[in-house]
């Protein structure tokens, strides 16, 4: 669906952030590298990932697997193949082989390209989740370790056909 370029897009967040846990991926800048806007809101209810700041090792460690299994039972939905090869080896390394990639899905835009982003998981991954998976000391942080939602839809601006 074609809709009127917005050249903020903290407008386009605004008519629908209402519908509730709104987000906004904006290029920020000008240039080669700047050029998709991404908004989209009302996730799927209850699929995604959160993990508190406050989290212990055994329910990170549960959460975090439940998430991999749900986010691997929902590529399987989509006929997307993830984790390891047919022979067991390099679990995730060559996924993105195989996963839909954007251009076998995605609607051209304008210029003839296709949308980056039709829908899937946003969200965000703490340096501080990174470094507790890695054994690493915890340090004190107010945020959330991760907070990972499925988006169904998203409104995507392109920056350079505008």
């Amino acid at each position: 669906m074609e809709l009127p370029y917005f050249p903020n897009p903290v407008d386009v967040y605004r008519r629908i952030r209402d519908l509730g846990e709104a987000v906004l991926l904006d290029s920020a800048a000008e240039g080669a590298r700047a050029r998709w806007d991404i908004i989209s809101a009302a996730p799927v209810d209850k699929v995604g990932l959160k993990l508190d700041a406050g989290v212990g090792e055994a329910e990170l460690n549960a959460k975090l697997e439940s998430f991999r299994a749900e986010a691997q039972s929902l590529l399987a939905a989509t006929g997307a193949n993830f984790g390891a090869d047919a022979a067991g080896d390099d679990p995730g390394g060559s996924a993105n082989k195989r996963l839909p990639r954007p251009d076998a899905r995605g609607e051209p835009s304008k210029d003839g390209n296709t949308l980056p982003f039709v829908g899937g998981y946003i969200g965000h991954l703490s340096y501080e989740l990174g470094r507790r998976l890695q054994g690493l000391p915890a340090q004190p942080v107010a945020t959330p370790l991760a907070s990972v939602r499925y988006y169904p839809w998203a409104i995507v601006q392109d920056r350079h056909s505008r």
